[in-house]
């Protein structure tokens, strides 16, 4: 467990290992620091709904399962965790802030901002309320967000929209 309270990396006494981080490159896959083979027979899923690997990208959060064959870490399964979805209702673009739900969620200096529809990165600055994002985020002890991707999932939506929250679990230790 790091200062702000977030794990890495844990593993069990049978070689089954889990990552949780931020997806930073790929060919190998990269989370954590960490290489892993991905394979066609690796589950891919993002926020507990199946998707193609192609779906991945750099800045989104991972819980990562998978073991050692051969020296090589391969994933088996691979989730993505969307922290946070739905309309923007408040941005404070001098603190790097956008509140979708609850917390308010700041963007780390090196957050990436996509229009998923046409995959063009934005300046975190021009988002507006009204949009609607999908927010990719670590949690700290203190259940603040800091999101390492935002993506735009439409340009804007009627006020009212529904917010819904995403699912970060707790990552403890395996016995």
């Amino acid at each position: 467990e790091d200062a702000d309270g977030i794990r890495g990396t844990e593993s069990d006494d049978v070689g089954v290992t889990g990552l949780f981080g931020t997806l930073t490159s790929f060919a190998p896959l990269c989370v954590n620091g960490q290489a892993l083979a991905l394979d066609p027979a690796t589950t891919v899923t993002a926020d507990g709904e199946p998707v193609s690997a192609d779906r991945l990208r750099v800045g989104q959060v991972l819980w990562v399962t998978g073991s050692v064959v051969d020296g090589v870490l391969r994933a088996e399964r691979v989730d993505v965790l969307i922290a946070q979805r739905g309309s923007i209702a408040a941005v404070e673009p001098r603190r790097r802030r956008i509140r979708v739900g609850e917390p308010w969620v700041t963007l780390l200096d090196h957050a990436l901002v996509v229009d998923r529809a046409t995959g063009l990165h934005l300046d975190p600055r021009g988002l507006r309320v009204g949009e609607v994002v999908e927010v990719s985020a670590l949690r700290d002890r203190e259940g603040r967000l800091f999101a390492s991707r935002v993506d735009r999932i439409a340009a804007s939506r009627e006020q009212g929209s529904v917010v819904r929250p995403g699912h970060l679990p707790e990552v403890r230790a395996l016995a």
